[in-house]
């Protein structure tokens, strides 16, 4: 994937792929491509783009896979 490449290039750290965001009951509330948990970014792809409310709501930055997301993306 670019995107990815891209963000080797520049020594950002791995994503974890797949990553679901719990509430602190451990219920899973909306799932991401790709998430950086300890920087509160996720990249959304697909039908999951209807999840980027529920990240925004507790504090996540949240792009798109379908936007230019490796430009515009910020840890």
């Amino acid at each position: 994937h670019p995107a990815m490449r891209q963000w080797a290039t520049a020594g950002l750290p791995v994503p974890e792929v797949g990553f679901e965001l719990a509430d602190d009951k451990g219920e899973v509330l909306a799932e991401a491509e790709l998430a950086w948990p300890k920087e509160r970014v996720a990249v959304l792809h697909g039908e999951q783009a209807e999840n980027a409310g529920t990240f925004e709501n507790v504090g996540w930055r949240v792009y798109l896979a379908k936007d230019d997301v490796a430009r515009q993306m910020v840890l």
